[in-house]
């Protein structure tokens, strides 16, 4: 668990289903992420389940400290595509534009720092995708590349673990 000023951020639950349900058909993740086609409880569990024992990933919940109410996740997975390890967000939009990204961000980038001091960390994004490319500059990264996954350009944004504070 990772607590910060305002969130508390721990790894997504089966018991909250609905909220990703809810996260992942928004507009948003839909257009910037892409279609999961999981509509019920069940099928969120599943793809809870598949992630949360899966090793090489992590699911955050990002929770308001004061109701507990999930407003978002934060990632950190290995892609087969990237080299390292790969950072990623989303937020309801009712909850976007308030700095709860950057603050459970830069948690979760502080924390993997102190466990891995050397680590490289990636990020990608559709090159339209303006709000994420501005919090990732926020956060330290730096354009690397673009690279084709799926037919889709990928801008691949780079954080070196040893520069950032």
């Amino acid at each position: 668990m990772i607590n910060t000023d305002r969130l508390i951020l721990e790894p997504l639950s089966a018991n909250e289903s609905a909220f990703l349900i809810e996260l992942i058909n928004t507009d948003g993740w839909k257009k910037y992420i892409g279609t999961r086609n999981i509509h019920t409880a069940e099928e969120a569990s599943v793809y809870i389940k598949k992630y949360s024992e899966d090793k090489n990933t992590s699911i955050l919940s990002v929770k308001l400290k004061e109701t507990k109410l999930p407003v978002g996740i934060i990632t950190i997975l290995k892609r087969d595509y990237l080299k390292h390890k790969d950072i990623g967000f989303a937020f309801l939009p009712e909850y976007t534009r308030k700095g709860y990204a950057y603050e459970a961000s830069s948690a979760v980038l502080k924390d993997l720092k102190k466990k891995n001091k050397n680590e490289l960390i990636e990020a990608i994004t559709v090159p339209e995708n303006v709000s994420s490319i501005s919090l990732l500059n926020k956060l330290g990264f730096e354009y690397d590349k673009e690279i084709l996954v799926d037919k889709k350009t990928m801008c691949v944004y780079i954080l070196d673990q040893q520069m950032s504070c």
